[in-house]
């Protein structure tokens, strides 16, 4: 590459330079290059000279050291381009060798897909050994947490308390040992969520950035989510307002909508725990991903 000498009349103004340099094997059209000075770093170790980064307009950069003088910069540029290349560039081939037989090849894979490692086959009959994070916060309606904790625990499924902090939480009509906090859990551990009612907790909840990311990202991972009573408000503050499959609607209005989000009463915690297990059989609802896009995480 040829060094381009130029002078510069206050370090501000543009440079324009051509390529100049050699032509190299496989370039179609060489490319002009402005240069214009966007950075003026540190003072070198070694005054009186000062280092100057330029950038082409098509991308690239050079780095040079101009020594400093009354009024002028004398600076040496090393132009940089971009070019169009007839095909792809090797320059470890040895010397003898057939230059064909060391450029880059796309490896073709023995099989495109696997069925047996695809999230979609998964086994969808049986719950068994999934497990479930229940949102709780103080002031959680216990009976729908131990009524929902036994329920899952007929159908095989392991249930994790997860709350704002460590300890015991005080909810209505008694206190919950909590399993992990939102500091040392993550949706992406669980494979459902449930979240049950008491106005109390599900505030607490709501003003928990964690707890908010945790449900959204299960929504957009396409799993099961159930909620009961004021639980089914936290599903609209963090953004799932429709699709959602109520405990008590008939069989077409829960195919229209998105049965892996299953919302009722306390009441109807049993309908509710039903479906939701159904849910958690199935794995994923995939039909959600377009949807799942628009609520961030």
């Amino acid at each position: 590459m040829t060094i381009v000498q130029c002078t510069v009349v206050g370090a501000s103004i543009p440079v324009t330079v051509r390529e100049v340099s050699q032509p190299v094997a496989g370039v179609l059209s060489p490319v002009p290059v402005v240069l214009s000075q966007v950075i003026v770093a540190d003072v070198s170790p070694e005054p009186p000279s000062r280092k100057f980064t330029w950038m082409s307009e098509s991308g690239g950069s050079a780095n040079v050291t101009t020594a400093v003088s009354v009024g002028r910069l004398s600076v040496q540029l090393v132009p940089t381009t971009t070019v169009t290349v007839s095909g792809p560039l090797n320059l470890s081939v040895p010397a003898d060798a057939e230059e064909k037989a060391f450029q880059p090849r796309r490896a073709k894979l023995p099989i495109e897909r696997s069925a047996a490692l695809s999230m979609a086959n998964t086994v969808k009959d049986t719950a068994k050994t999934r497990k479930v994070a229940i949102l709780c916060a103080d002031g959680v309606d216990l009976a729908a947490v131990r009524t929902m904790q036994r329920l899952l625990t007929d159908a095989g499924v392991t249930s994790k308390i997860i709350a704002p902090r460590q300890g015991r939480l005080k909810g209505m009509g008694g206190e919950i040992t909590v399993d992990y906090s939102f500091l040392n859990a993550s949706s992406v551990l669980f494979d459902a969520t449930f979240v049950p009612g008491g106005d109390k907790s599900v505030r607490g909840l709501a003003g928990e950035a964690s707890a908010i990311l945790f449900v959204r990202e299960s929504y957009k991972h396409c799993k099961a989510i159930a909620a009961v009573g004021a639980g089914v408000d936290l599903l609209s503050v963090v953004g799932i307002r429709e699709n959602r499959a109520a405990a008590g609607n008939g069989a077409a209005a829960a195919k229209a909508a998105d049965e892996a989000i299953v919302v009722g009463t306390a009441e109807e915690l049993p309908r509710v725990a039903a479906r939701f297990v159904r849910a958690i059989a199935r794995h994923r609802n995939w039909d959600r991903e377009a949807t799942a896009q628009h609520v961030p995480a």
